[in-house]
């Protein structure tokens, strides 16, 4: 087993390798302020800074927004695009669903045939009729 502590230097280089036998704890204690002398700053550091401000760059700046692919082209951005699968705003009737080519519904009912609503089905279309009626008076109030 590898038992032992090294210290390394702010650049990587090592700079102290201790082994013992049996090692049961290893702290680090900060030493006094006026112990070491203040150091220049990393040379990495210092290159992306100059760097940074010859580009015109601003350290305050914020990166672009994510765009997904499939809008990258299109310039959508920024904006939320309110698509729905389920959801044509050209369809009427109670369901959102899109009926199929030809006529033919989603369901397997004969011809002719309608889907009877379910009570909470009923129970949601009144709610949402009452809520449009209401939102419709408050703006002919105005």
């Amino acid at each position: 087993v590898d038992n032992g502590f090294k210290v390394f230097h702010y650049n990587g280089d090592l700079v102290h390798e201790q082994k013992v036998d049996v090692l049961l704890q290893v702290d680090f204690g900060p030493s006094p302020p006026d112990l070491y002398q203040d150091r220049p700053a990393s040379p990495d550091k210092v290159k992306k800074s100059l760097a940074k401000a010859a580009s015109g760059g601003s350290s305050g700046s914020r990166p672009a927004a994510y765009v997904p692919p499939h809008l990258k082209n299109k310039g959508g951005g920024g904006s939320r695009s309110n698509f729905s699968l389920a959801y044509d705003k050209t369809e009427k009737g109670p369901g959102k669903i899109k009926s199929q080519p030809g006529g033919r519904s989603s369901s397997n009912l004969p011809p002719g045939a309608e889907l009877a609503q379910s009570k909470s089905a009923a129970k949601n279309a009144k709610r949402r009729a009452k809520k449009k009626a209401a939102a419709a008076a408050a703006a002919a109030g105005q």
